[in-house]
């Protein structure tokens, strides 16, 4: 949460249409995408939520459709396998989804879909940019800021210095701040 208030904080203006929302920071558990897209439709019913997705989790093996959240039926002796329940089929269903393309994950577009996003949901489109505006790509994610992140510390436990260079310019820097004072990702100092 606070490294997405500083993110936000520091990239966007505050007429930027973007917020941080601390729905489930006080939760006991965490949400399931469904459970959490539900959640904010019914705090904030006269806002459009849209989900936004990279290109990357409409690949062979990433099906949306499976996601599952948390049965809040189940009780303490019903079978363990029904703790769950299957729920990406309603989020695809009653939920927008953004779709930036990402580097090396392409979808098949069809004549019958142009967009090639149909066969993943009926909500689902790509970001276009105003006219006149190119998107601006990289293939930047969280996982790679934790990999990287980890990397630094375990170069600078070798050497013995204190750089983050695999993530400096990555992340804005009042977020490479936190993750150091924090000493987030294996970090020690």
């Amino acid at each position: 949460f606070c490294m997405c208030e500083i993110a936000v904080n520091a990239v966007f203006t505050a007429d930027f249409p973007i917020r941080v929302n601390s729905v489930e920071c006080f939760s006991e558990e965490a949400f399931a995408t469904y459970d959490l897209l539900c959640s904010l439709q019914e705090q904030s019913p006269d806002c459009d939520f849209s989900f936004i997705i990279g290109s990357d989790w409409l690949q062979p093996g990433s099906n949306l459709a499976t996601w599952t959240s948390r049965n809040h039926d189940w009780r303490p002796g019903d079978p363990d396998d029904q703790q769950t329940i299957v729920t990406g089929h309603k989020m695809l269903e009653e939920f927008d989804f953004l779709v930036i393309r990402r580097p090396g994950y392409g979808v098949q577009a069809t004549d019958d879909d142009p967009t090639g996003l149909r066969q993943f949901g009926p909500r689902m489109s790509w970001l276009v940019m105003p006219q006149g505006q190119t998107f601006i790509e990289g293939n930047l994610s969280s996982t790679e800021i934790r990999k990287r992140t980890a990397f630094a510390a375990r170069v600078r436990d070798a050497v013995s210095s204190k750089d983050f260079v695999g993530i400096d310019g990555l992340v804005p820097p009042g977020v490479l701040a936190y993750i150091r004072r924090q000493e987030l990702y294996s970090i020690k100092f």
